[in-house]
């Protein structure tokens, strides 16, 4: 099952994210790429991208339909080569814009592709993952 998927999702991470996705798709002059690391405000970023791509827009309903997370099995069962087959398959009449917590080597870098980055201070992501970690756990 691996193999058809497209290889296994790195070990000790979750098997609904595979980054191999990334490596496979047919990137394109000009996609952006919001590369955050977690609890550093990617989806404020996300909605900045979206927001310049589409020179404003109060109209859209979910900032993950706009902004694709791109090593992200969207539904159980799914394969890497059907993940790859629906991204290389969007919409080409404007820069596709991705999600991703990865940075290279991970994420394959291009000189044709934009890529936007935020970050905390470490003290903050710290006490931010703290509080996080000790609400979830309840």
């Amino acid at each position: 099952a691996a193999a058809a998927n497209g290889g296994p999702p790195p070990p000790g991470g979750p098997g609904w994210i595979n980054p191999t996705i990334q490596s496979k798709m047919a990137w394109r002059d000009g996609d952006v790429v919001v590369s955050v690391p977690g609890k550093s405000g990617t989806t404020w970023t996300m909605n900045i991208v979206h927001q310049l791509r589409e020179n404003g827009d109060r109209n859209f309903e979910d900032i993950y339909a706009e902004v694709i997370w791109c090593e992200v099995m969207d539904k159980p069962g799914c394969t890497v080569d059907e993940m790859v087959e629906k991204l290389d398959g969007m919409d080409s009449s404007r820069p596709r814009a991705f999600k991703t917590h990865a940075s290279p080597p991970m994420l394959p870098f291009r000189d044709n592709i934009k890529y936007v980055s935020a970050g905390v201070l470490m003290v903050d992501l710290y006490v931010l993952m703290s509080i996080f970690t000790n609400y979830s756990n309840r």
